[in-house]
């Protein structure tokens, strides 16, 4: 949640405490041959019910651990949600516990400092926004993300302009502003009286969670969780909202509520960016005018608009997910083909690009080398079992050899190597019948 930085630190604090929320499937492996089933083994299901989240852990520039979550195929489209203030991944679970995951490739991470991520107790962990933009790129790289949909809820959006900044907006299909207008515009308006005495109650709330008496955080944490309940919220989700406020610490969020949070600089990142920006009608943290300062510099951009207050992708999930939906696939149509493995013909360079999307679905840690654990991983997510011939086998078809891991490129290589065996004629395209002639014993609508 942002309001103009005219109105100085009590304005600052008062983002900070509105910017609190309420809150696998793995498509077979390249190398199917590898993972063919013992004789007498019963088939796999053809449609394999929807698995729930997984998690992770990835290691940032600076080696801060972030807790991850995601779910659907890693080659489907991919959606990259960032939380607010206060809160964590959970906060997108009615996102990744509904039909998204059948169609896309979903992941969240808990900010630093946040939920389940590492806690440094350096401020400048936190008021460095190149850090918090090095978090961003080192989940998408880890997660195999390629040209996600940003969603940016309330501080996700300074967070989304960060990430802007620094490496800007060629690896992003879209951007989904969510009760926040991101730091990219200063126009303002005054709040309401019915909305005043609000704000003034979260101020307070603010600052006991600052405080360093835990009796203070304790209250203010739950002034805060208690603010953003509606009739979605049931007593199951009050706990979550409460627990994860105290998760993050008094000193994490003095630091952070002095970082900087100006993003008007990247605004000409954003040009040629399709966004779709997300309003509720009690919303305290996007004005009016600066919606529209936003829409004049951005005309591409769409608004829509919600009953209800600062959790519109919660409290209205079921409208959200479809919106959200819609915006993905008008976002970017090349980079869905792309995302999708292809059949034949296939081209060498759709041929290398599915086997860069099939490595980083292997690549669980980020480290840049699959080892027989993550394979391990991978194979059971295919089809249920594994074993150390099975993983030995995979490895040497994935690999050249069987190795305890193997590199990106060793990787690309072996399945260059494939491509070129199975292109007789060297106009780099393999069809159907080249396939077919050269005896190979992967399914002709897998990009081998």
């Amino acid at each position: 949640m942002l309001l103009p930085s005219s109105h100085g630190r009590t304005a600052r604090i008062l983002w900070a405490a509105l910017a609190a929320p309420l809150a696998m499937l793995s498509p077979p492996l390249s190398t199917q041959a590898a993972l063919a089933a013992p004789p007498g083994s019963p088939p796999a299901a053809a449609t394999p019910p929807r698995t729930g989240p997984s998690e992770l852990t990835v290691r940032s520039a600076d080696g801060v651990a972030l807790a991850v979550m995601e779910q659907g195929d890693r080659r489907l489209p991919g959606i990259l949600f960032l939380h607010g203030f206060g809160q964590s991944k959970l906060s997108f679970r009615r996102q990744f516990g509904s039909d998204l995951a059948d169609r896309y490739h979903l992941v969240a991470f808990d900010l630093r400092g946040h939920g389940a991520s590492a806690k440094p107790d350096d401020p400048a962990a936190y008021s460095d926004p190149r850090r918090s933009a090095d978090d961003v790129a080192a989940v998408m790289r880890a997660t195999g993300l390629v040209r996600p949909v940003m969603v940016a809820w309330s501080y996700g959006g300074v967070v989304a302009g960060d990430y802007l900044r620094a490496f800007g907006a060629a690896n992003l299909s879209g951007l989904v502003l969510a009760g926040t207008l991101g730091g990219f515009t200063k126009a303002s308006d005054p709040l309401p009286q019915s909305l005043a005495d609000v704000a003034s109650r979260m101020r307070s709330a603010s600052d006991q969670t600052r405080s360093n008496d835990l009796a203070a955080n304790i209250a203010g944490a739950r002034t805060i969780s208690d603010a953003y309940a509606s009739a979605t919220t049931t007593s199951e989700d009050r706990q979550i909202l409460f627990a994860t406020e105290l998760m993050l610490p008094a000193y994490v969020r003095r630091a952070m509520i002095e970082r900087p949070s100006d993003n008007t600089d990247v605004v000409g990142k954003l040009a040629d960016l399709p966004i779709l920006l997300v309003r509720g009608e009690t919303e305290l943290g996007m004005p009016e005018t600066g919606i529209a300062d936003l829409k004049r510099q951005l005309p591409q951009l769409t608004i829509s608009r919600y009953p209800g207050g600062h959790l519109t992708f919660f409290d209205s999930a079921d409208r959200f997910n479809r919106e959200l939906s819609g915006f993905v696939d008008r976002s970017e149509p090349s980079a869905r083909t792309a995302a999708r493995p292809a059949g034949l013909p296939l081209s060498r360079a759709g041929h290398r690009a599915f086997r860069d999307r099939e490595f980083a679905m292997m690549d669980r840690n980020g480290d840049g080398v699959i080892d027989h654990e993550e394979l391990r991983l991978r194979m059971e997510a295919a089809v249920g079992r594994s074993s150390p011939e099975a993983l030995a086998r995979a490895m040497r078809v994935n690999c050249g050899r069987d190795v305890p891991s193997c590199s990106r490129a060793a990787f690309r290589r072996q399945g260059d190597g494939e491509f070129n065996r199975l292109d007789a004629n060297r106009d780099g395209i393999v069809s159907k019948d080249e396939f077919v002639a050269a005896g190979s014993t992967f399914h002709h609508e897998q990009p081998f």
